[in-house]
């Protein structure tokens, strides 16, 4: 009888911890981290596999939903690169949202010329449902599944093929991309004579589509999308970049003003100022009825140098192209994503 009654007891003790184990498993864990990821290759055409690293602020502990910036890197880059040179990581610690850093993975495509670009000039990536474009989507759905993700402010960025990977995503994935920033990129569906391969600035042998081939092309990507939105996206190109040069952003601003059936409005044209006398930078925007959807900054800058614009609460810096980036200002970029956004 004793052990019948001291066995009673263990087992409402047994419950009791279990019932306590069971509800701390309900408690929402805080999150402060990179953790890295794998997405294998889809099903999809010309598909790859890819590796990417998340990271969270240490606001995050899964209870509330936080807006996710893709960050993109460049040829010769990895996501090492975005994560420990570019300051992403003090930017979503200040404004609360995740970051993602995927690599390319080009190594696995057939038609690879660097390992580590995206490969944005190659038709097999260009287009919705298929190759490194898919791809991109793939990884934020599974970053969804893993992560509380506001699913209303999805961003993109990136930089020289990262940034023309951006224009393929936001001319693509309307349905997706809540905003984007194209930095040292261009329009959509450019060629490889896009880029300066050549090591002499004097040796620039770059050619851009015309604006009405890319208005052609982003018609032909909104066709091809269920949505009708219309996402944002800016354009930021440096006069002095030797491998993208300032064409690139010319033409695909332009482009995208085609589409929208815009014009750059010179009033709405602002000239910022730069302290230490090494040039301008210009926000361009396009007519009122689009400003919304579209802006442009075309930076006349030599030296690396960050300027901010207070109206945006924005700081930028000038991607004089192949130099290493100073170890914070880049993150910012992220604030005009959410400006727009």
């Amino acid at each position: 009888m004793k052990n019948v009654k001291k066995m009673k007891r263990l087992s409402v003790r047994f419950s009791a911890h279990l019932a306590m184990i069971t509800s701390l498993a309900f408690i929402p864990t805080t999150f402060a981290d990179t953790v890295s990821y794998s997405l294998a290759a889809g099903t999809q055409p010309s598909s790859v596999s890819h590796d990417y690293k998340v990271y969270t602020p240490p606001s995050y502990d899964g209870s509330s939903a936080l807006p996710m910036v893709f960050a993109m890197h460049g040829c010769k880059q990895t996501q090492d690169t975005i994560l420990n040179e570019f300051g992403w990581q003090d930017t979503a610690d200040a404004h609360n949202f995740i970051v993602v850093a995927p690599h390319s993975n080009a190594a696995a495509t057939p038609t690879m010329e660097n390992a580590e670009c995206w490969n944005y000039w190659i038709s097999d990536h260009q287009d919705r449902g298929e190759g490194m474009n898919v791809d991109l989507v793939r990884i934020g759905e599974q970053v969804e599944r893993n992560y509380n993700i506001d699913a209303s402010r999805r961003y993109i960025t990136g930089l020289s093929s990262g940034g023309f990977m951006t224009t393929i995503a936001v001319a693509t994935y309307n349905d997706y991309w809540t905003a984007g920033v194209a930095m040292a990129g261009g329009g959509y569906k450019e060629t490889s004579s896009s880029a300066n391969t050549n090591s002499s600035c004097s040796l620039n042998f770059t050619s851009y589509k015309t604006a009405s081939a890319i208005a052609s092309d982003l018609t032909a990507a909104r066709t091809a999308s269920p949505s009708d939105f219309d996402t944002p996206i800016m354009f930021m190109n440096s006069n002095y970049d030797c491998t993208v040069d300032i064409q690139g952003g010319i033409t695909g601003s332009e482009g995208f003003a085609q589409f929208h059936n815009a014009n750059i409005d010179s009033r709405l044209t602002q000239d910022c100022s730069v302290t230490d006398s090494t040039g301008t930078m210009k926000r361009i925007f396009m007519t009122a009825q689009v400003m919304t959807i579209q802006e442009v900054i075309f930076m006349q800058l030599i030296a690396q140098k960050v300027t901010t614009f207070p109206a945006l609460k924005t700081a930028v810096i000038t991607p004089k192209h192949g130099a290493k980036m100073p170890a914070k200002p880049l993150g910012h970029f992220s604030l005009s994503l959410i400006a727009m956004g």
